[in-house]
């Protein structure tokens, strides 16, 4: 097996905090679109209402 150099290890390591920040970061910009509030009732059009 090839040793890694100090370099590709630092490499490897910023690489792999790169992808979990973007990761961690896409849920928290998603959590407010994902977000469902139980307590409201549904508001229909009055279109959907049939009247």
């Amino acid at each position: 097996m090839r040793q890694l150099t100090i370099g590709a290890l630092i490499g490897r390591a910023l690489l792999a905090l790169v992808l979990v920040s973007a990761l961690v970061g896409a849920v928290l910009l998603a959590r407010p679109a994902l977000d469902v509030e139980h307590g409201s009732p549904a508001v229909t059009p009055e279109a959907a209402e049939g009247s």
